[in-house]
Parts: C-alpha cells; sequence; structure tokens
C-alpha cells in the first residue's frame, strides 16, 4: 500500500539546514555564472516560492526564530554571508517576514540565457509556486515525482535476479554493478565469479563495487578507474618481490 508523505516546509522554512543548503545554493549559482554559457537548475523537490515566517505554523515550530532571525542578528556583518543576505533581502536590525525557498533563489540568479525547473509533488504548494515566482520565460513549474524515470529510459532497463555461482549471466554489459556482494565470498570464489564478469563486460565497460572490496590482488584482467570502479585491462605483470 502506497501512502502519500504529509510534508509542509512551512514548518522549517528559515532553519538552519536552510540556511546551509541555501548558502552552497548560491555559492554554486555564482560560480556558474562565471561564464557567459547558459546552465539549466532542476530543482526535484522545490516546494513553493515564499514562506510566511509569521504564519502560524512556522511560529509553531520556531525554527525560523533559531534559524534565519537569530542568524541576521548575529551575523549581518559577516563578508561571506553578503550574497546571501542579499538574495534573501535581509536588513540589520529587522525582522525577516518571508523567507524564499530554493525556487526563488534559483530564479532570481537566472540570466536571460539561462533556464529553470521546479517539480513539487504537492500540487498546492506547485500552484504557490506558479503564483509567486516571475518566470520571464526561463522558469516552468512542474506537478509531480521529481524522482520519477521518463518511460523512454525505463524501457531500456531490465530488473532480473541471477545466482552469481551457478547461473547464465547476459551478455554485453555496459555496466555491472555488484557491491558489496563478493565481499561475502572467498578468494576462489571471488575469482572464478570476475571471470565470470569479464568476457560480459564491453570493452569500455565498467564494474562498480563497494567500498570494502579490493579486486586487484583476485583479476590481473581488470584495473581500477576509481575508487570502487573497475574496467578491462592487459593482464597485469606478476609482482617480483622487488
Amino acid at each position: 500500500m502506497r501512502v502519500a508523505m504529509n510534508y509542509r516546509h512551512i514548518y522549517h522554512a528559515g532553519n538552519f539546514a536552510d540556511i546551509a543548503k541555501h548558502v552552497g545554493l548560491l555559492y554554486c549559482l555564482g560560480a556558474l555564472k562565471r561564464k557567459d554559457t547558459a546552465f539549466f537548475a532542476l530543482d526535484s523537490h522545490a516546494g513553493r516560492g515564499f514562506y510566511d515566517l509569521q504564519a502560524a505554523e512556522a511560529n509553531k515550530s520556531g525554527e525560523a526564530e533559531r534559524g534565519i532571525q537569530r542568524l541576521i542578528e548575529a551575523g549581518m556583518g559577516k563578508a561571506v554571508l553578503a550574497d546571501y543576505f542579499t538574495a534573501i533581502r535581509a536588513r540589520r536590525g529587522k525582522r525577516l517576514a518571508r523567507y524564499p525557498g530554493s525556487p526563488a533563489l534559483i530564479a532570481g540568479s537566472l540570466r536571460p540565457q539561462d533556464r529553470a525547473l521546479f517539480v513539487e509533488l504537492m500540487p498546492a504548494e506547485a500552484r504557490a509556486s506558479m503564483r509567486e515566482i516571475e518566470s520571464m520565460g526561463r522558469v516552468r513549474t512542474e506537478i509531480g515525482d521529481g524522482y520519477a524515470v521518463k518511460k523512454s529510459l525505463k524501457e531500456m532497463v531490465h530488473f532480473d535476479f541471477h545466482n552469481l555461482k551457478t547461473e547464465y549471466l547476459p551478455p554485453r554489459n555496459d555496466v555491472i554493478f555488484c557491491r558489496n556482494v563478493m565481499i561475502y565470498f572467498d578468494k576462489p570464489t571471488q575469482s572464478k565469479i570476475l571471470s565470470k564478469f569479464v568476457p560480459l563486460m564491453k570493452s569500455n565497460g565498467l564494474l562498480f563495487a563497494g567500498h570494502s572490496e579490493n579486486f586487484l590482488y583476485v583479476s590481473d584482467a581488470l584495473k581500477l578507474r576509481g575508487k570502487t570502479v573497475y574496467e578491462l585491462g592487459q593482464p597485469a605483470m606478476r609482482r617480483s618481490g622487488k
């Protein structure tokens, strides 16, 4: 049974987590604007445009009082927060009446060539974002699940169960995910399974393993590409002991 989540950010708007998230968001947007190249911003869980910090919901939780209101009092003169305070329209000695959500901050940072898409599951919140944010043709808001996968992509993916030790495995794989599984096998079994993986991988295929797994001492047909990512390689020279 699927139960809809009951969440309204008005209870948490302007809390310490919002502050940290939005300071980082504005820094990233500023970095993107150092180049003239257009960028696209996607907010998968957008919420609404602005939150009324004088509303009963905000006062009930008190999170904005302990968050942004306190920060305005204590940190207004800090240069590192200057862009953030400008974006939320904070003023020294004044309480903030409305706190902008991520969509409002993103929309306010867009240049004529930039675009943004805001996705929000709760219709009332999404419609509030549509009303409160002036798009000027650069912003679109959709009601839906920000984690939804496009149908065309779903049709390319097939899920199945396999016994690594005994069963036939599908050939010509771009990517094999086998994370935190091999660690439970002894070295001979690991070697046997890896020998099955190698011919199943395309020449540019990748094998993703877990952080606690190391296959370099099990198979010389694989070489490390990243911390937990392996690719096909020429059989390595055995250690000479020198």
